[in-house]
């Protein structure tokens, strides 16, 4: 007896992807004389999605759905779319599978009668005996209800290396509108390879770690596909997507010997854009491999993610499992290396995440931030504009170390748990910016203001980075990074303290800058003296460029018979030249600092304008009763400014009029 299965992913607002092992069960179900289809709700419209997914049930009329639940983010929205689908067809079997499906399988099935069974654990040939009309108490890896109970199948079901061997699971046909899937999949980072099913490694904070495999899934230990099985999916897959993605490291010697076997094949040598999820530091062999398997040169570039996840040494051990440990100085070095290898075609993208259970108090917070940022720096200086740094909020994944932690306190398997953070995400409390994953877990011994307060730290020392570099570099190489993060947390707590709760904005920005430049000051800091003027001078020029960009624009007139008036809160003096290239330059070649040179600087659109102190005079004729061509005839004529500076000053004005009104 054969039948038909519907594979459903159910909508995600921010993802696109299927688990990859669906493209392998659709196979080993259709070598076995079944139909299997993929139906990816989140390609669509969330209000089209029931309606598409309706339409496609009566066309293809299966025996069963096969409910995904493997992220744990689509975890509601499939609870959702199992009772919806219910009332559509109340005779069909809704069999639910995937990693969170596994994990909470009983409460799943005794909370939502729309979910008939639960796979726990590989699901190829579970999926192969529902289809031939096996009674349920004989497939293994079943649970389902019966009558008040629950009953779980007999045996357990466990996929070998040479089941994984004669599947594919680069049978795009099987999805249902496979080229929207490869365009919503692409820029992000493309196909998933598969090459195997398991971990050796037990992070502390990962949904698919060794541990957590045993308790959602019963998997004790991984399995491969060989390396010849691969290639002949990424053949299949090179007719299709030029992009691909492998995050699959059990075994880095595994990967050098792929990429060989890529380079040397003439049909997929430089065929395939990789994008590789490194679980280790990746050696320099392999990333010599890398650099001759795949494509490099074009854009988007493809991408190496490296996962530090914290910036404090002794704490990776902690975090991530021991067998995968690399020092900082370590991580340097390969980055070099791949500077040296890949020059600027490869983006490396550095995870770093919070909260880890090591981050115990607002100083070890602090210690990893300010390390963070050293490293952007570090960065920065050698010219490595290819690679960027995340500092995002650590997904508590289910079934993971961090998970057990959260659940000591409450008590629960943690569904409730896990539906309520997934109903306050894009929602933050009060006064918190918005999380950019799913962080139900946090050290006890941190508060909930040190949380927010942290939380905002990161935030603003974000937008400080981006929007006002030369500020940000110039601020943390004469404060150090310590003190640069030790200022800007004082600003946030006296100002919250003063009722300050701003957005994270432009605006927010000038105030905290105004800030800033009063709390280098603060003896607490131990800034010395020079250093303080000169980061308050800094700030102050930041935080008065800000506020004219704030406010409306000048009226685009700088003709020679207007009469300009230079507004006075767009002229500012510092007591240093603070134009930032030649500034950085001077501090970087440089053991002290440049000796202080008083200039006025004036707010011109987007940008900021220096000339020496002393053409200040000049400027300031500018009061909007004089013609610029009377404004230079008197200057000159009384000796305030030579030729060639009213020429530059002639020049400045018609090219920057946006700087004045009239």
């Amino acid at each position: 007896m054969t039948g038909k299965l519907l594979i459903v992913n159910s909508y995600h607002p921010n993802a696109r992807y299927v688990p990859m092992g669906s493209f392998g069960i659709c196979d080993y179900l259709e070598q076995r004389g079944h139909q299997a289809k993929i139906f990816n709700g989140a390609l669509y419209p969330p209000n089209e999605q029931v309606g598409r997914l309706e339409q496609e049930i009566r066309s293809f009329q299966p025996g069963a759905i096969g409910l995904i639940m493997q992220w744990k983010e689509y975890t509601d929205s499939a609870i959702r779319l199992s009772r919806d689908l219910k009332k559509l067809f109340p005779q069909l079997s809704i069999i639910a599978g995937g990693m969170t499906a596994g994990y909470f399988a009983q409460t799943l099935l005794r909370r939502y009668p729309s979910i008939d069974g639960v796979i726990r654990g590989d699901a190829e040939e579970p999926l192969h005996l529902l289809l031939g009309g096996h009674d349920w108490p004989a497939i293994p890896n079943l649970l389902f209800s019966s009558g008040d109970d629950l009953q779980a199948g007999e045996g357990v079901y466990r996929t070998d290396c040479a089941t994984l061997e004669g599947m594919s699971f680069a049978g795009l046909d099987q999805m249902i509108d496979s080229q929207r899937y490869l365009e919503a999949i692409e820029p992000v980072l493309g196909f998933p390879v598969f090459i195997g099913r398991g971990c050796i490694h037990n992070c502390q904070c990962c949904g698919g770690s060794h541990k957590a495999f045993t308790e959602h899934s019963g998997r004790q230990r991984p399995v491969f596909r060989s390396t010849t099985a691969v290639l002949r999916d990424l053949k299949r897959l090179a007719g299709r997507t030029g992009t691909i993605y492998i995050g699959f490291e059990n075994s880095p010697r595994y990967l050098e010997k792929l990429f060989r076997l890529v380079a040397d094949d003439p049909e997929l040598s430089g065929a395939l854009a990789l994008n590789y999820g490194a679980w280790g530091l990746p050696g320099r062999r392999l990333l010599e491999l890398y650099s001759r398997a795949f494509r490099f040169g074009g854009r988007p570039r493809p991408i190496l993610e490296i996962s530090p996840e914290t910036a404090i040494d002794i704490h990776r051990p902690l975090v991530r499992d021991p067998a995968l440990y690399f020092s900082n100085q370590q991580l340097r070095d390969t980055l070099d290396s791949t500077r040296e290898i890949f020059g600027s075609d490869l983006r490396v993208e550095l995870y770093y995440s919070r909260y880890h259970h090591t981050h115990e108090s607002r100083d070890v917070l602090e210690e990893e931030l300010a390390g963070i940022h050293d490293l952007h720096d570090h960065l920065q200086r050698r010219g490595y504009d290819n690679m960027v740094l995340t500092n995002y909020h650590l997904a508590t994944d289910v079934g993971s170390h961090n998970w057990d932690r959260l659940m000591d306190a409450d008590g629960t398997d943690g569904l409730d748990t896990l539906l309520r953070g997934l109903g306050r995400m894009g929602f933050p409390a009060p006064g918190r910016p918005p999380m950019d994953n799913l962080c139900l877990y946090a050290p006890p011994s941190l508060d909930r203001q040190t949380l927010e307060t942290h939380d905002r730290l990161v935030s603003w020392l974000e937008l400080l980075r981006k929007q006002r570099p030369s500020c940000y570099f110039i601020a943390a190489r004469l404060l150090g990074f310590t003190t640069l993060v030790d200022c800007v947390r004082s600003v946030i707590e006296k100002r919250r303290q003063s009722g300050w709760g701003e957005e994270v904005t432009l605006v927010g920005l000038s105030h905290l800058l105004r800030g800033l430049a009063l709390e280098v000051e603060d003896e607490v800091h131990r800034v010395p003296a020079a250093h303080q003027t000169l980061v308050r001078d800094l700030a102050q020029l930041h935080a008065g460029h800000l506020d004219t960009l704030a406010g409306p624009p000048a009226p685009e007139d700088g003709g020679l018979t207007t009469r300009p008036l230079i507004e006075e809160q767009k002229l500012l003096v510092t007591g240093w030249d603070l134009a930032a290239e030649g500034f950085l330059q001077r501090l970087e070649q440089e053991d002290h600092l440049p000796p202080a040179e008083p200039t006025l600087n004036i707010y011109c659109g987007r940008r900021i304008v220096s000339f020496p102190r002393r053409m200040e005079p000049g400027f300031r004729l500018f009061d909007g009763s004089r013609t610029v061509a009377q404004v230079l005839q008197e200057a000159g004529a009384d000796g305030t400014l030579d030729a060639a500076e009213l020429r530059d000053l002639l020049i400045f004005i018609t090219r920057h009029h946006a700087t004045f009104t009239c």
